[in-house]
């Protein structure tokens, strides 16, 4: 009687325990943190870079179309050029390709707090508050005026077509169309409210 006392006491102090702290013991709750993560479109493949001067060119990026979603976070891999490195903020932006007015944009931070490694390999993300619906196409950029040709940042691309209907561009000013490269790229995403 004694042992089933103890059996009946120690199974509910776990099941309080799995209440308490479904992250460590519920397979469920696994589940559901995954299923919780935000949907992301990218395009991951790079062999070359694009020099984002802030003289010359202030832009570089991606024309592609978002199909109704909430845009919460966007992504570039970039980094830094030259020594000493170049000095003002680097900003990560949304425009529409109709008139090219702005749909949002955040101050990512420093272009001399990017790293310096070649090729680039680290997400510099920015998130956007509050997430912007957008259901048309766009262009999604890294953006940066103060450098010289000697003092710039730079934003890894592929250079040859590899996302169907998208390509890369870059504003020097004026859009100027990469249709046979692609910028790599991240943007995570919900679905709009109804």
């Amino acid at each position: 009687m004694k042992k089933r006392i103890v059996w009946l006491v120690l199974s509910c102090l776990i099941v309080v325990a799995l209440v308490l702290s479904p992250g460590s013991f519920n397979a469920a709750a696994g589940a559901q943190d995954v299923s919780q993560k935000k949907p992301v479109e990218e395009q991951l493949l790079h062999n070359t870079i694009i020099g984002i001067d802030g003289s010359d060119k202030i832009r570089a990026g991606q024309q592609l179309n978002i199909p109704n979603r909430r845009v919460t976070h966007l992504a570039f891999m970039l980094i830094q050029l030259g020594t000493p490195p170049p000095e003002g903020n680097v900003v990560l932006g949304i425009r529409r390709v109709s008139d090219d007015s702005l749909i949002c944009s955040a101050v990512w931070g420093q272009a001399s707090s990017l790293p310096t490694n070649y090729p680039p390999t680290e997400w510099q993300e920015v998130q956007f508050h509050p997430p912007v619906t957008i259901n048309e196409e766009v262009r999604i950029y890294a953006e940066f005026v103060g450098g010289d040709a000697e003092h710039q940042i730079a934003s890894a691309l592929q250079s040859e077509d590899v996302k169907p209907g998208e390509h890369a561009g870059y504003y020097a000013p004026g859009w100027a169309a990469q249709t046979d490269s692609d910028h790599t790229y991240r943007y995570k995403w919900r679905r709009p409210h109804p």
